[in-house]
This record gives structure tokens, C-alpha cells and sequence, in this order.
């Protein structure tokens, strides 16, 4: 993501989705993401990221839940880090003995707006759903439309 594989100036519409953004612990790194992202855009392109509500992951987090798939007990423990900076999730499969952990920055949805920005997007359109609802703090997403300019 730090270091896109295309000429610059190759597409007219890049998508970010499911929250693939905010893995890194530097928000520099996550703002390199994004400048690589706009030199792979022709100008007027579009991007579309689609990112976690950290207002609503914050307010709603479900701390654990198990269930069985395919004979297999997988666990989920969930917490916000001590720095309340991230979201993390352990994932465990029981039966396997095998886990897992990933952890996402809880960027609000004017962070992830200022970082577009910062980066050279214009923030065209919000919605808070993969229906087109418009975002609030209640929204279960954050999904901004932007134009590299």
C-alpha cells in the first residue's frame, strides 16, 4: 500500500473497502497510503474508502463472542487500546490452537477526511452505509467519496 506498483496518473476510480486502511502505528505511514493512492489517480478520479465508525465502535464494541464453524469453536475478544487509539481483535480457534490479532486505527470521520485532504483529495460525499445513508454517529460505516484534484 506504501508503495503502489502503477505509473502514475493510471486510474479514474480506486476503492478501499471493508476497513482494508488503518493498520499501520504511525499515521504517517497511513497518510504515505493515501499519497501513493492519489499519484495512481488521473485528475477528477474518485476514490471511495470505506472505513469502520470509530464513534460507533467505540460506543458499541462487543468485548467477546464465540461461535462454530465447521467444527471448529472460534473465539473473538475485542478491546480499545490502553492509548484509545486503536481497536483490537484476538481471534482464536480453539480447537486448533491457533490465534490471531488484528488492529485497526479508530481514525474518526474527520480524521479520515483532514488525512484525505492532507494528501491532495476534496472530499465530495459521506455516507454512513453501504446503502447510501448519510453518516452519522450512529452510522455502522464511514464511506467517503473524494476527487484527487
Amino acid at each position: 500500500m506504501r508503495e503502489l506498483p502503477f505509473a502514475d496518473e493510471s486510474f479514474d476510480l480506486v476503492v478501499n473497502l471493508f476497513t482494508s486502511f488503518g493498520y499501520f502505528d504511525d499515521d504517517l505511514e497511513h497518510a504515505r497510503v493515501l499519497s501513493c493512492v492519489r499519484h495512481a489517480m488521473r485528475p477528477g478520479a474518485t476514490f471511495v474508502i470505506d472505513f469502520l465508525n470509530a464513534t460507533q465502535v467505540r460506543r458499541d464494541l462487543v468485548p467477546y463472542d464465540e461461535r462454530v464453524e465447521n467444527g471448529i469453536t472460534i473465539e473473538q475478544r475485542r478491546e480499545i487500546t490502553p492509548d484509545n487509539r486503536f481497536v483490537q481483535k484476538t481471534i482464536t480457534l480453539r480447537d486448533k490452537g491457533k490465534e490471531y490479532m488484528e488492529r485497526v486505527r479508530l481514525l474518526s470521520a474527520l480524521d479520515l477526511q483532514g488525512m484525505l485532504r492532507g494528501a491532495g483529495f476534496t472530499v465530495e460525499r459521506l455516507f454512513g452505509d453501504y446503502g447510501g445513508s448519510a453518516w452519522s454517529e450512529n452510522s455502522p460505516r464511514t464511506i467517503v467519496f473524494a476527487s484527487r484534484q
